[in-house]
């Protein structure tokens, strides 16, 4: 399983919380929100552009080898699972 851990992408990349807010065009409350709650999809692929990184890239997977994120769907509140796949070069 997996977590969204927006702060430690967002560090890794040289950013900070208001960098990315002021690139996506949001205060620092909304930013924190983003942060701090459980973005939808859409806000995190916004961030990941900002950053220049793949989504999958905002997400910590626990050491067990799992490549499994849950999220929520913002329209009706179910859970989604996701799997994430890396194809190797």
């Amino acid at each position: 399983m997996a977590d969204i851990d927006l702060k430690r992408a967002i560090k890794a990349q040289g950013f900070t919380l208001d960098s990315v807010a002021q690139e996506m065009g949001v205060t620092k409350s909304a930013m924190s929100q983003l942060v701090n709650g459980n973005p939808t999809l859409s806000k995190l692929q916004e961030i990941a552009q900002v950053l220049g990184i793949p989504v999958a890239e905002l997400l910590r997977f626990e050491s067990n080898g799992s490549s499994h994120a849950r999220l929520t769907c913002p329209h009706c509140g179910r859970e989604i699972e996701l799997e994430v796949k890396c194809n190797k070069v």
